[in-house]
């Protein structure tokens, strides 16, 4: 295994860990579960990102 490989892999991991924060927070203030959305935005990144950015809100009923 060279170094750059790892190098590559450890950008990718911190690139997910960036896009699973993103996807929980933006899942959180639409009202819905931050961990379940930032699991996935975790595993599935940009494909995620792209769902939640497109979910309507969730209103809350009186």
């Amino acid at each position: 295994m060279s170094a750059n490989t790892g190098v590559s892999t450890g950008i990718g991991v911190v690139g997910s860990i960036i896009i699973a924060i993103s996807c929980g927070y933006m899942a959180y203030l639409k009202g819905r579960g931050k961990w379940l959305w930032g699991i996935l935005g975790f595993f599935f990144t940009l494909v995620i990102l792209i769902i939640v950015m497109l979910l309507p809100r969730k209103t809350r009923r009186p």
